[in-house]
């Protein structure tokens, strides 16, 4: 993610390096450094390296057998933190608010998934954890929410607890 930002901000460095001219040509400064060779074959190196790294990134996930649960991507939203330190939320969720394009349908999948695996786990006696991960502001907790507040999850789980978790949390606390 962040190798991704370096590279819009080589561009535009260079852009605001170039100054403003109104000549023929490109005028956004992302697309600036395309018409110079000598940048664009830097940018398209950084692009290169990166997708590479990627592409290993993914090759290496494949040795812990991860499970693909179509991970929710909420692209109608930029990502906006007016308060990076400890938040806490509760598990009310006003449906008003709620915008995206996958929600509804993360949703119903991810309470299937809890509720059918949740039946076949008891009798094993194993405990099943799912991770929502991801940058800041994509929905994490919105969707969390509407997992935890949902009729079957309701049904299902006689004991629930919403339990907000940030960087500086002390495991005793935690488990209290």
């Amino acid at each position: 993610m962040y190798d991704a930002t370096n590279i819009l901000d080589i561009c535009q460095l260079k852009a605001m390096e170039r100054g403003a001219s109104h000549d023929a040509g490109c005028f956004n400064p992302l697309l600036f450094c395309m018409r110079n060779p000598l940048h664009a074959h830097k940018i398209g190196s950084c692009i290169k390296k990166l997708n590479q790294r990627l592409e290993d990134i993914k090759k290496r996930s494949l040795h812990f057998n991860f499970i693909n649960l179509n991970s929710y991507e909420d692209r109608s939203r930029r990502v906006a933190s007016s308060c990076p330190g400890s938040r806490e939320t509760s598990d009310a969720l006003d449906e008003s608010s709620l915008v995206g394009e996958n929600i509804e349908e993360d949703t119903r999948n991810l309470v299937e998934m809890l509720t059918t695996m949740e039946l076949l786990n008891c009798e094993n006696n194993k405990i099943l954890v799912f991770a929502i991960v991801g940058v800041g502001g994509i929905g994490k907790t919105t969707l969390a929410k509407k997992i935890f507040n949902h009729d079957l999850i309701q049904q299902e789980f006689t004991k629930k607890i919403w339990l907000s978790v940030n960087k500086d949390f002390n495991e005793t606390e935690l488990l209290r």
